[in-house]
């Protein structure tokens, strides 16, 4: 688990106030005052805790992060033997473990060492002349029982002690848990975030490529054309130039319905449709144009992408086909949107390597994004059916 510079410091921060608390405690003090033996063990431990305190090995390797803690736990268990204090830093000690190691290994760490703690605590209150002149006074003031013993009593006492720092455990488990699924959130809004950015770099390649490619390729094979036989035949010069211009149109008005199609919140495709093959028949007046759309009310981005597949087809047979009728039937089924366009035009063997140009390329993509199926049958001068069947 990686954590910021800022939160290491505001924990050691923590650690050095519950090193201060046991400083200028008055009981300390009294203690030394009693055993003044124990004030060399007691500045020992202290300045191994606060140099401890400055390593934190969270990034670290496993075995390293383990060495750190048995260290630690091997101090507080002999302060606690020597009976010169200490014993809240077991606290801290059990937050560092749950950072530390994994949850499992957590638990039964947890159990050891605390065991390890309140059987080390007890041997030095049974030991110390401090502790026992305490108790003493604690037994003539009626506070304890007379048949008190160090280890008597030690059952209820251990257990709020490992209840305690189950719910320390606890508390560090859902914490952990709420950090790891933010942190996977995050990760999957990036993955989201990259995605989406794919997905509109192919969606605008696909707009220029069906809106503008072959017009615009048209368009400079005019002006080159234009350009060779303007000396030579001006009369032609002029008539292509003003082919020019009508592509130029071409891409204009392609272009304005892209930018409307993409802009537009309640896209219907029962009026767009129409409306696009009205256009497509009034471009081209030698083809006689049929159309049946009857679709329920679809997302702006399934509306879309099916127009965008028919404005394909559309340009494909304009530009190859040659056809004299086109039919396009739109309708819904219980679980499928279907999109039927057939055209009488020249048609080509599927198995030719132009059948599989970008243009019917991109149809196939689009679909593939609505998780569709699309069928593309053609025979050679008896024209080419597309067929599309999207789920509901």
């Amino acid at each position: 688990m990686l954590l910021s510079r800022r939160f290491i410091w505001i924990f050691r921060g923590a650690e050095w106030l519950v090193l201060l608390s046991w400083i200028l405690s008055a009981n300390v003090y009294k203690q030394f005052k009693t055993t003044p033996e124990l004030l060399l063990p007691f500045v020992i431990f202290g300045i191994g805790f606060f140099g401890l305190s400055f390593i934190f090995p969270i990034n670290r390797l496993l075995w390293q992060r383990r060495l750190y803690l048995y260290v630690q736990m091997g101090l507080l268990v002999a302060a606690q033997v020597i009976f010169v204090g200490f014993s809240t830093l077991f606290l801290v000690f059990i937050v560092k473990a749950c950072f530390l190691l994994r949850f499992k290994e957590l638990i039964l760490f947890t159990c050891i060492s605390g065991l390890a703690f309140v059987l080390g605590q007890t041997w030095g209150v049974s030991t110390s002349t401090f502790a026992q002149d305490m108790l003493t006074k604690l037994k003539q003031c009626e506070l304890v029982s007379a048949d008190f013993g160090s280890f008597s009593d030690l059952a209820p006492g251990l257990a709020d002690f490992i209840a305690f720092n189950a719910l320390i455990v606890l508390l560090n488990y859902i914490l952990r848990a709420e950090r790891k699924s933010r942190l996977k959130a995050e990760a999957l809004t990036q993955e989201v975030e990259a995605l989406a950015t794919k997905l509109e770099r192919t969606r605008i390649a696909r707009e220029i490529h069906d809106s503008l490619g072959h017009t615009l390729t048209t368009l400079g094979v005019k002006a080159e054309l234009a350009q060779t036989i303007r000396d030579s035949n001006p009369e032609k010069a002029l008539q292509t130039l003003d082919t020019i211009k009508q592509l130029v149109d071409i891409c204009l008005q392609d272009v304005r319905r892209a930018v409307k199609t993409m802009r537009e919140e309640d896209f219907d495709l029962n009026v767009a449709l129409p409306t696009l093959f009205n256009e497509f028949q009034v471009s081209t007046r030698a083809l006689q144009v049929r159309y049946s759309v009857e679709l329920p009310s679809l997302s702006l981005h399934i509306s879309h992408q099916l127009y965008c597949i028919v404005q394909e087809g559309l340009t494909n047979i304009r530009k190859h086909a040659g056809a004299k009728n086109i039919n396009l039937r739109g309708y819904a089924t219980t679980e499928y949107i279907m999109i039927d366009l057939e055209d009488d035009g020249k048609g080509f063997n599927d198995n030719e390597e132009h059948s599989n140009g970008f243009g019917l390329c991109g149809m196939r993509e689009r679909v593939k994004l609505l998780n569709g199926e699309i069928q593309i049958h053609s025979i050679l001068n008896q024209g080419t059916s597309i067929h599309v069947r999207i789920p509901r």
